[in-house]
C-alpha cells in the first residue's frame, strides 16, 4: 500500500473537539486576531483558516456518516442535528469575517498564481452571504435530513421477510415477468404511501429556497443556485441547449435500443419493469455475494487499470472507510465523502450483489482517487474540484474498468456486461435532462403538485416514450421525487456535463488507453486548483454540452454497440 502523507494540526490543539461551539468559536477568535500585511502573514492566515476548516468539516462528515449508517439511531442523528443547528451557524458567521479580513489584505494581489481560483471563490462567497440565510440554511439541512428519514425507513414485506427497496428493487432483473411486476409494484407502493408527505416537505423547502434566493438579491433559487454552486462557465441557457441535444441526437439511439428489447423480449411495449432483465432472456448478472468479494473484485479490477489507484483502495479497504451493504435502517444511495483532517476518503454505498453495484463501486472510487491524487494540494478548498469534473473522475472510472472485467465476470458474462455498461451511460443522459429540466422549471413557476406532476409527465414522454405506463399513472407522476431534486437542488446537470466528459476519455482509451489513462490521473491531480475548462482540456478532452460533442460521441457508441 502506498505510503501517505500526514496532516497533523499545526495550529489548533490535538484534543480540540470541533463539535463544541466554544472550541469552534475560540479557533475563529484566534484567526480574527492574525495579522495580513505580508505575504507571509497573509499565507498563515489562510493555513490557520483552512485547518479551522478541516476540523469542522470532518467532525461533520463522521456525524453524517454515522447518521445515514443507520438512520433509526437517535444518538447519531442528534450529533448529526447539533453540528447543523449549532456549529454550522457559527462557521458560516465567522467564515464571512475571515474571507472580508482576506480580500481586504494590502497582500491578496501578491499571492502566487496558484491562489487564482481559491481568491475568485472567497469573492463569490462574500456578495453572497446573507447573515438572515444562515438559520434558513440550517433550516434546509433539516428538511434534507427529514427526506432521509422517510427514504431510508422504506422497507417492503416480500414472502414474509423484510427487505429494503434496494433489495428488491435487484429483482426487476429476473426472468420472471410477473416476479418483476410484483417487486416493481412492491416498491412503487411503498414509495406511493409517503409520496403526499414527500410533497408535503417539498413545499417546505421550495419555500425556504426561494426565502434565501431572494435575501441574496436574486429573482429565483435557479439563479442564486448557479451562483452559489460557482457555475461560473456555463448558463442556463447551456442547459437548455443539453437538453435539446439530448432530445436530438440520444433519444433516437435509446429508442432504438429498447425496440430491440421489446422485440428480443417477444413484447408490444415495454413496462417499468422490464427495462432491467436481460433482453436475450439470460439469468441476471450476479457477480458478487457479500461485500467482502465486492470490495476484492474490485480492489483487483482499480489495481489492474492502475497499481497506483489499486493501492489507494486498498488503504480504503484496509482502513475500514467503506461501508457498502444494504441494510434496515441505512439512508438510500450512495457517495463518497471525505475526512477533511485526514484527507482520505469514504464510501457509503447499498450494495444487493448486482453489476451495477460494482459500477457504483468503481464510480465512487472514482471520486476518491480524485482525493487521493489531489490530498497535498494548497490551500484546503482544492481538494474538491468543481462538481461537473469531480463527476468525470467517478464516470470516467467506470468505463475505463472495461477492459478489466474478467477480473468481475466469468468470460461469458463479459461482453454482455461491457454493452449493459455503455448502454446504461446512455440511457442515463434523457434522465439527467429530465431532473434538469424540471428542477429549472419548478424555480421558474409558482407550481402546486399537481402542475409539478403534470410537468413531470411531458418530461417522460419527451424523453422516455419508450415506457408504457398505462394504469400506473399514480407511479409515473411521482418520478421527479428524486434524492437529488431533495438533498442537492440543482446537483444534476454535473452528471450530464460530466458523462459527456468520461464518455471523451472512453473513446480516447479506445484508441490509446494509456495516454488516456494518464491524462486522466493528470487532471484528477489538479483538485480544484484550475478553472473548470482548464481541467477538462488536461483530461484531453472538451468542456461542451452541445451537439458539436454529443453527436459524435453517439457514434462512437452506435459503432461500438453494433446498433
Amino acid at each position: 500500500m502506498p505510503e501517505l502523507k500526514k496532516f497533523p494540526r499545526q495550529f489548533m490543539a490535538a484534543n480540540d473537539n470541533f463539535t463544541e461551539v466554544s472550541v469552534v468559536e475560540k479557533a475563529y477568535a484566534e484567526a480574527l486576531k492574525l495579522p495580513v500585511e505580508t505575504l507571509e502573514e497573509l499565507e498563515r492566515f489562510v493555513d490557520f483558516w483552512m485547518e479551522i476548516v478541516a476540523c469542522i468539516d470532518e467532525a461533520r462528515s463522521k456525524n453524517y456518516v454515522a447518521m445515514t449508517c443507520d438512520t433509526t439511531d437517535k444518538e447519531a442523528e442528534a450529533r448529526f442535528l447539533s453540528m447543523v443547528e449549532n456549529i454550522m451557524p457559527v462557521m458560516e458567521a465567522k467564515d464571512f469575517e475571515l474571507k472580508k479580513k482576506f480580500v481586504a489584505s494590502p497582500a491578496v494581489d501578491a499571492l502566487p498564481e496558484r491562489y487564482e481560483v481559491f481568491v475568485r471563490d472567497v469573492k463569490n462567497e462574500i456578495e453572497l452571504f446573507r447573515k438572515e440565510n444562515i438559520p434558513l440554511q440550517i433550516e434546509a439541512a433539516k428538511l434534507g435530513q427529514t427526506y432521509q428519514k422517510i427514504a431510508g425507513g422504506w422497507m417492503v414485506d416480500w414472502d414474509g421477510a423484510s427487505l429494503t427497496v434496494q433489495q428488491v428493487r435487484a429483482k426487476f432483473e429476473e426472468i420472471d415477468r410477473a416476479l418483476r411486476e410484483r417487486a416493481y409494484r412492491a416498491v412503487s407502493e411503498v414509495h406511493l404511501n409517503d409520496a403526499g408527505k414527500l410533497e408535503e416537505l417539498y413545499d417546505k423547502m421550495l419555500e425556504v429556497r426561494g426565502t434565501i434566493a431572494k435575501n441574496a438579491d436574486f429573482d429565483n433559487f435557479r439563479d442564486y443556485t448557479f451562483r452559489s454552486m460557482g457555475r461560473f462557465d456555463y448558463t442556463p441557457e447551456d442547459c437548455f441547449e443539453f437538453h435539446r441535444a439530448v432530445k436530438k441526437h440520444v433519444v433516437p439511439v435509446v429508442s432504438k435500443m429498447m425496440e430491440t428489447r421489446c422485440e428480443k423480449l417477444g413484447l408490444e411495449r415495454l413496462r417499468p419493469w422490464d427495462l432491467s432483465v436481460d433482453e436475450d432472456g439470460l439469468a441476471p448478472l450476479r457477480p458478487f455475494e457479500t461485500a467482502e468479494q465486492l470490495v476484492e473484485k474490485v480492489y483487483q479490477v482499480t489495481n489492474e487499470i492502475d497499481p497506483e489507484l489499486g493501492g489507494y483502495f486498498g488503504v480504503m479497504r484496509d482502513r475500514k472507510l467503506l461501508d457498502l451493504d444494504s441494510r434496515k435502517g441505512k439512508a438510500p444511495g450512495g457517495y463518497m465523502t471525505d475526512f477533511t483532517e485526514q484527507r482520505l476518503p469514504f464510501i457509503f454505498m447499498n450494495a444487493v450483489g448486482t453489476a451495477g453495484d460494482i459500477r457504483t463501486l468503481l464510480h465512487e472510487g472514482g471520486h476518491s482517487f480524485n482525493l487521493f491524487l489531489c490530498r497535498e494540494l494548497e490551500p484546503l478548498s482544492y481538494l474538491m474540484p468543481p462538481l461537473e469534473f469531480a463527476e468525470v473522475a467517478s464516470m470516467s472510472m467506470e468505463l475505463l474498468a472495461l477492459p478489466s472485467y474478467g477480473l468481475v465476470y466469468p468470460p461469458d458474462e463479459i461482453e454482455r456486461a461491457r454493452r449493459d455498461q455503455i448502454s446504461g451511460t446512455i440511457k442515463l443522459l434523457p434522465f439527467i435532462a429530465m431532473i434538469d429540466g424540471f428542477q429549472q422549471w419548478v424555480y421558474l413557476n409558482d407550481s402546486d403538485p399537481a402542475k409539478r406532476a403534470d410537468y413531470w409527465e411531458t418530461l417522460e414522454d419527451t424523453y422516455r416514450p419508450h415506457i408504457d405506463w398505462s394504469g400506473l399513472e399514480d407511479a409515473k407522476r411521482i418520478g421527479w421525487q428524486y434524492p437529488h431534486v431533495y438533498k442537492v437542488p440543482f446537483y444534476y446537470i454535473e452528471y450530464g456535463i460530466a458523462q459527456l466528459g468520461a464518455l471523451q476519455v472512453w473513446s480516447r482509451s479506445l484508441d490509446d488507453y494509456p495516454k488516456a489513462l494518464a491524462d486522466y490521473k493528470h487532471a484528477l491531480a489538479l483538485g480544484g486548483s484550475r478553472p473548470l475548462p482548464e481541467l477538462f482540456e488536461a483530461a484531453g478532452i472538451r468542456f461542451d454540452m452541445t451537439e458539436k460533442t454529443i453527436a459524435p460521441l453517439m457514434e462512437t457508441v452506435t459503432r461500438e454497440l453494433g446498433l
